[in-house]
């Protein structure tokens, strides 16, 4: 499990409407934080100033090409830490938010009536 799977969680299952919980956002902004990830690895190295431009770049392309994902900086910041290589590109981020997003989509689907969203019932 990694960190910055959680507000895509909430944003999928709480707030599907959101412009921020589309496949779009979530599987291209992840996308462009990982390969900026092992471009920084592959030509700054594993030290603070990878840190700092890993995060400000993704952020920045996010930006650039309208998927901005919050916790695009998150991923970054964790593929530095854990020292990615491409395979973590793959496994476990864009496997693991294509499955959080499938299943959202079926969940999403169940509970369309509001009214019978678990959450309510409390």
């Amino acid at each position: 499990m990694i960190v910055p799977f959680g507000a895509p969680t909430v944003l999928l299952f709480g707030v599907e409407e959101s412009p921020l919980a589309k496949a779009i956002v979530l599987i291209i902004g992840n996308l462009f934080g990982i390969i900026i990830i092992v471009f920084s690895f592959n030509y700054f190295g594993n030290n603070s100033f990878s840190w700092r431009i890993v995060v400000v770049i993704a952020i920045t392309l996010v930006q650039l090409f309208r998927c901005l994902h919050p916790p695009v900086g998150a991923v970054a910041i964790l593929g530095v830490f854990s020292n990615a290589n491409l395979n973590f590109i793959l496994s476990p981020v864009l496997i693991g938010f294509f499955i959080l997003f499938v299943r959202a989509i079926i969940f999403n689907r169940i509970f369309k009536d509001k009214s019978t969203y678990p959450v309510h019932r409390i």
